[in-house]
């Protein structure tokens, strides 16, 4: 972009210097008024580029300057000669900072409607596959622990039949904001799919993992329509503890763990080791004596 601004910029100050002094008539005289117009075809033609107020006054400052003082250096005009060129391109660079904010903003509206999601507000799965990609790289590159926590809510299907599809969508909206909250700034919620979502946890150690599936444990995701808690199955799979050589791989293991939580109660959430976090007023139940474990 500087090297685009360069090429008519200089063009304008050799005219001004080459021009200095010369009694133009005809087409040259036109040329050079056609030269002298190029700081406002500038200024004005930044405004396609979206930019923020102060990028736009690092680009257009140095045009301004060019324009009020080149023909003075060069001995072809006055101070008052600049003023209506001053004021002209004052009055293009406020047009032209709007319309480039407005690009801008438009610009991040577009982006931000592409990779979240527009009920929850959270990443959506084409654009959390790249954040998990990248983050799982990291960690690989860094020898970091990178956790991946699968969230199903339970019986939501209970909600849509019964309260309608307006309540589950109130549902989301709240277990994502709760979470917002139980959670790190830095840990990133993704929606996997209808009342599925994935956590993804850099930098926490195992401790660190577990203190935060406690939290999510203890107090839950909310209030349901009808009374009663918005809990959720949770399984957890970790990089390093259960060495797992592609981010693919730490979902499916952290799926396998969340229908294992679902199986055998729900309201709970599977670590590695077959660690169950329950919440403090229930006791864990053995897999085998549940009637489902007992059917297969």
């Amino acid at each position: 972009m500087s090297v685009m601004l360069a090429l008519p910029l200089s063009l304008f100050l050799a005219a001004q210097v080459l021009f200095s002094g010369i009694a133009l008539t005809g087409a040259a005289a036109i040329d050079s008024k056609l030269y002298a117009a190029l700081p406002i075809i500038i200024v004005a033609g930044l405004g396609v580029f979206p930019l923020t107020v102060a990028e736009g006054l690092v680009f257009a400052m140095p045009v301004i300057l060019a324009a009020t003082l080149a023909p003075i250096m060069a001995g072809g005009g006055d101070w008052l000669d600049q003023l209506s060129t001053l004021w002209v391109l004052g009055l293009i660079l406020c047009v032209y900072l709007l319309e480039s904010m407005i690009q801008l903003h438009y610009m991040i509206n577009l982006l931000r409607r592409a990779s979240h999601d527009p009920l929850t507000g959270t990443f959506t799965r084409n654009s959390g596959n790249e954040i998990v990609e990248t983050q799982f790289r990291l960690a690989c590159r860094q020898n970091a622990p990178f956790a991946v926590a699968f969230v199903d809510l339970d019986n939501f299907k209970s909600v849509n039949d019964a309260h309608g599809h307006e309540a589950g969508d109130w549902v989301l909206k709240n277990a994502v904001a709760n979470l917002g909250r139980l959670l790190r700034n830095s840990d990133v919620i993704i929606r996997w799919g209808g009342e599925e979502f994935v956590i993804l946890l850099g930098n926490a150690t195992l401790e660190g993992q577990r203190i935060a599936m406690q939290r999510i444990v203890a107090e839950w995701l909310g209030t349901r329509p009808g009374g009663g808690v918005i809990t959720a199955s949770i399984g957890l799979a970790e990089r390093i503890a259960d060495e797992a050589q592609d981010w693919p791989e730490l979902i499916e293991l952290a799926d396998s763990r969340m229908y294992q939580a679902k199986v055998s109660g729900k309201a709970r959430c599977v670590m590695g080791g077959d660690e169950v976090i329950l919440p403090p007023d229930m006791h864990p139940i053995p897999v085998d004596e549940r009637p489902e474990a007992a059917a297969r």
